[in-house]
């Protein structure tokens, strides 16, 4: 089973750039046997990426008005395509994955600010670890159900 976690977003944009540095992270720990891309804001490498995967996690950060930090799942098949959603990057990418047979889910990562700056909100910045974590945990679980 090829199981990919793509990074998502834009890290010249604060906030928007959690995907990418929660999947950085986690190649680093290694402790998944995954595929990890990071996809920053390259939505057709993006999609070339995720052809072939049996299962997909896309790490990305989101705006839906909970606190900042708070992790949401979403089922790509079941996520609704429309114009402008929670995530920034969902016109182009969720709109081709909602068409194509990949399963996966969209991690979700709270964001609290998104705006020009290179590097975290403080906010994220004290609850990046957790983040992690709580993300690692998260795809761990699904990879034990997608085994039995």
């Amino acid at each position: 089973m090829k199981i990919v976690v793509l990074g998502i977003g834009n890290i010249l944009m604060r906030d928007d750039g959690i995907g990418v540095y929660v999947v950085e992270s986690l190649k680093g720990l290694g402790q998944l046997d995954v595929t990890y891309i990071i996809g920053e804001t390259d939505l057709d490498y993006c999609l070339d990426a995720a052809e072939g995967s049996s299962f997909l996690f896309v790490i990305d950060a989101i705006t839906t008005g909970k606190p900042p930090g708070t992790i949401s799942r979403f089922e790509l098949r079941q996520m609704p395509v429309m114009e402008l959603g929670i995530s920034a990057h969902n016109l182009h990418l969720f709109h081709m994955l909602h068409d194509s047979k990949v399963k996966g889910q969209l991690i979700g990562i709270e964001a609290a600010t998104i705006d020009f700056h290179l590097g975290l909100s403080d906010i994220l910045e004290r609850k990046f670890l957790k983040i992690v974590e709580h993300v690692r945990r998260t795809m761990e679980d699904e990879i034990e159900i997608l085994g039995k």
